[in-house]
């Protein structure tokens, strides 16, 4: 289709960004940037794979959209996959067993409130070796293997996807070593984070694994709501607290924060990022917005998006259902993995990139994209994807 460029004004946002030029195609929808992915690692290279989604609800997905979750395990094959917004609850989680075959899966559930909220992280068992000996602490509840009394769903997502390949005496107290084939070793898993003393548990927001070279934080951040009723919540007491545990975590190894992040934070992130109503909306306050510039400026951190295609347009995350705005791509990118800066190596402008300790193994960003039109038709958000490559 023809495309034009129009002026959507400045960049108006309280964060440094790029000045917008919204691109339409001849029916007057907002074009998609074509990108220019990363080059594919090279033959024998180690890497894992993350995607993260937003679902919307589990259990609709899996019984009205099975087929669109085994086509992304199938053409992503994930090592990691994070999902947000279950809204599974702990006594239900027992239908989920071998939800995926082939992978372990950790369940935060919210306890707080019934159908709300909620976590969940899948691992491959042919790459990661689930250590029985990590320590699983926090309020959520463990899901290692629920009960296969109350297995109900699991038949639909069998079909075509890998069995399991880790022996049980491969996963022994004692290994403590990335056996041959595998990538990383699960350490701890914790279901809240904790700081100052302050805890935030109760709604199933956060799962933090550290592997023996990484760590994990898989996170569905607090919603300002309806009339911003929980505006302040969010930027005076959860956003203060993240910072503060990230920065912690990034001391010790490399460091992965990802999930639906509820901000728009450039310009270039919002559709229409000059209406008069996007200071009032959740999600693109000017509170909002700035606690998010604020994270990445303590922490250092990096949008692993934005560092490999800063300037790119039309690649949102989310579309508002009520308003049908995802066939005219009327979106907001509010799904991200914002990762340590010593996962960029120096010749890509990073820091030094940090060997974990005990290895010389070196945890680098190597892409990230956002899957547009895979999952149409299951829920407001889509999923995105960040490759890893580890490099002795």
């Amino acid at each position: 289709r023809a495309l034009v460029e129009e002026e959507d004004g400045g960049n108006t946002s309280p964060v440094e960004g790029v000045a917008v030029k919204v691109v339409f195609d001849e029916e007057g929808h907002r074009a998609r940037e074509t990108l220019n992915p990363a080059p594919q690692l090279a033959d024998g290279a180690i890497s894992l794979k993350i995607v993260s989604w937003n679902v919307n609800g589990l259990r609709s997905l899996a019984t009205t959209n099975k087929a669109t979750l085994l086509n992304v395990i199938k053409e992503q094959k994930p090592d990691i996959l994070c999902l947000q917004e279950t809204k599974i609850q702990d006594n239900t989680i027992g239908d989920y067993d071998n939800f995926l075959d082939g992978y372990e899966s950790y369940w935060n559930c919210s306890t707080d409130k019934k159908g709300y909220s909620g976590t969940a992280v899948f691992l491959k068992k042919s790459t990661i070796l689930i250590n029985p000996s990590s320590k699983r602490s926090g309020s959520g509840p463990i899901c290692v293997g629920p009960p296969k009394k109350q297995a109900k769903l699991s038949a639909f997502f069998k079909k075509g996807l890998p069995e399991p390949v880790v022996s049980e005496e491969e996963l022994s107290q004692e290994a403590v070593v990335v056996p041959a084939g595998h990538v990383s070793v699960v350490e701890q898993v914790s279901y809240d984070f904790e700081d100052e003393g302050k805890r935030f548990n109760g709604e199933g927001r956060t799962i933090t694994v550290e592997f023996s070279n990484f760590i994990l934080v898989a996170c569905y951040v607090p919603n300002s709501g309806e009339d911003l009723k929980r505006l302040n919540y969010r930027v005076e007491e959860w956003e203060p607290h993240m910072r503060q545990y990230l920065k912690k975590l990034n001391a010790r190894k490399p460091v992965v924060y990802t999930g639906d992040l509820n901000c728009g934070h450039l310009d270039l992130d919002i559709h229409n990022p000059t209406a008069k109503h996007i200071p009032k909306q959740s999600g693109l306050t000017v509170l909002e917005r700035s606690a998010f510039t604020q994270m990445l400026q303590e922490t250092q951190y990096r949008d692993a998006f934005r560092y490999f295609y800063p300037d790119a347009k039309g690649q949102f995350t989310y579309w508002s259902v009520r308003a049908g705005n995802r066939p005219y791509n009327k979106g907001i990118r509010l799904d991200y993995f914002i990762c340590s800066p010593d996962m960029f190596s120096v010749a890509e402008g990073g820091e030094e990139a940090k060997e974990t300790e005990g290895t010389r193994t070196r945890v680098l960003a190597h892409d990230s994209y956002i899957l547009h039109k895979e999952t149409v038709g299951c829920s407001d958000h889509c999923p995105v994807v960040l490759v890893v490559k580890m490099e002795e």
